[in-house]
């Protein structure tokens, strides 16, 4: 070991480095969920605009209600496989129930 590396263990401490680098290999990790989630969430409320505005128009109950849910589940929803789920089976929903 290398006189300069022992000295920087004894002063930060050897736990204390490994701590750090955990800590900012999790928060890479969480920064690109993140990134995830923003980016699904933007698509889902833009495609739930659609759904809300050609609901209002057509006067027609699923697209306007769906429309809704599409903009406003991303701010519940914290897993990216789970916005996924249920965005897409609400986009699919208007083609499955005829009112």
């Amino acid at each position: 070991m290398a006189p300069a590396l022992g000295a920087v263990k004894r002063l930060c401490g050897w736990n204390s480095w490994r701590y750090h680098a955990e800590t900012y290999t999790a928060f890479r990790r969480l920064a690109v969920v993140d990134t995830a989630l923003l980016i699904w969430g933007f698509l889902f409320s833009t495609i739930g605009l659609g759904f809300f505005i050609y609901g209002k128009r057509q006067k027609a109950l699923v697209p306007l209600c769906c429309g809704l849910a599409l903009m406003i589940f991303p701010y519940f929803v914290s897993s990216v496989i789970w916005m996924a789920l249920i965005g897409l089976a609400l986009i699919a929903l208007p083609w499955i129930v005829r009112i």
